[in-house]
């Protein structure tokens, strides 16, 4: 597992439109930097993420350019493994990262277990939490998962401070993650 900080692709991949980071609009407030799909725009869907390696670090690229440090790694192994809900996974905790802790670093690891599971694990380097309450997007995300035949875990990292969000997915052969 290497960590990657690669160049972003996104800016030349993607038509400027304004306020969004390296041309993805922000979607509800300026500190969201996930793709937002209006159906207006005649390349919508071709935009929209499947969950591939590329587009996490499409992603991973967009929180970068948005002000928040992000370490990307992926097992080689687990490379295949990543679909849509790992990448949702990783989406809504990054942008998380974002929304409440401003100036705080991230580091997403995706590896799988012995018997195939695709793990997922986003931590950052935010201030200590207390009082944690779980917004809609954890609770949807944690839906998703169950879905999917996975279970997620967010909490408090420890009292220095962090927030960790971990998924384990299910093998099912590339099928629902």
């Amino acid at each position: 597992v290497r960590p990657r900080t690669a160049r972003c692709r996104v800016a030349r991949d993607r038509p400027s439109r304004g306020a969004g980071s390296a041309g993805w609009p922000l979607d509800r407030s300026a500190s969201s930097p996930r793709p937002h799909n209006t159906s207006d725009h005649p390349d919508a869907t071709a935009r929209q993420p499947r969950g591939t390696p590329a587009d996490l670090d499409d992603l991973a690229c967009r929180i970068r350019l948005a002000g928040t440090p992000v370490t990307l790694e992926v097992a080689t192994a687990a490379r295949s493994e990543v679909g849509p809900t790992a990448y949702r996974v990783v989406q809504e905790a990054l942008t998380n990262v974002v929304r409440h802790a401003p100036g705080a670093s991230a580091r997403v690891v995706i590896a799988l277990d012995d018997q195939g599971n695709t793990l997922v694990r986003v931590t950052d380097t935010g201030p200590p939490v207390t009082g944690v309450r779980r917004g809609f997007g954890l609770v949807g995300l944690g839906e998703r998962v169950e879905l999917a035949g996975g279970t997620l875990e967010a909490g408090p990292t420890g009292q220095l401070g962090g927030f960790t969000v971990s998924a384990t997915l299910p093998a099912l052969a590339g099928l629902l993650r």
